[in-house]
């Protein structure tokens, strides 16, 4: 199913394809290339003096760590992430390697990668939705993350799939309801905070 945003401007068909779909295949496995294309997508996302400050675990179905990090998902979500064959998790390193010092950029450079995972997921003709709505704390407690490393989103992957299989009623709405921003001008500002860029 294709959501294309109604932008205001034109923009790159890439952001404008790209949306958070909750219907997700049950029945297709991701490729293991195509797996490691995300992971290359990710590598070579911006960061703050380069210090890469992500890291991304990836968990297919079949692994027995699949499940519990299923087990940390808001009831929610795990009727419809049942469905997808891979998670990943994106954590943040929140000290650089090279000095000890806090940093301060690390959840944002996280953010950097995982767009472009997001985006690689469209070029992969797969569909991808970031979910925060899991327990953090106990997700790093049961992967044994160091503590300075935060998880910051999972992500659903997997290839699309037919919306009637959500049967849930309130899924199925949001699946086909418009895709919706706030206008350019509430966000974005000319000058001096408060005018509107258009």
């Amino acid at each position: 199913m294709n959501k294309l945003a109604k932008t205001q401007v034109k923009v790159n068909d890439l952001l404008s394809s790209r949306w958070s779909t909750r219907s997700i295949d049950p029945n297709k496995s991701v490729t293991n290339n195509d797996i490691l294309a995300l992971c290359e997508a990710a590598r070579w996302a911006p960061s703050a003096m380069n210090a890469q400050p992500w890291s991304f675990l990836v968990l297919q179905k079949s692994d027995a760590n699949f499940q519990v990090a299923f087990d940390t998902l808001a009831d929610g979500n795990k009727i419809w992430v049942k469905n997808a064959p891979i998670l990943i998790i994106a954590f943040a390193n929140e000290i650089i390697e090279s000095n000890g010092k806090t940093n301060p950029t690390a959840h944002f450079d996280t953010g950097l990668a995982v767009e472009n995972i997001l985006n690689q997921t469209v070029e992969l003709g797969l569909v991808a939705h970031p979910m925060s709505g899991y327990d953090h704390l106990a997700l790093d407690k049961n992967f044994n993350i160091p503590d300075n490393y935060k998880s910051v989103v999972m992500i659903a992957i997997g290839h699309p799939g037919n919306i009637g299989e959500l049967a849930n009623e309130d899924l199925i709405k949001g699946e086909k309801s418009e895709r919706v921003r706030k206008d350019l001008s509430a966000n974005f500002f000319k000058s001096e905070f408060g005018t509107s860029i258009i």
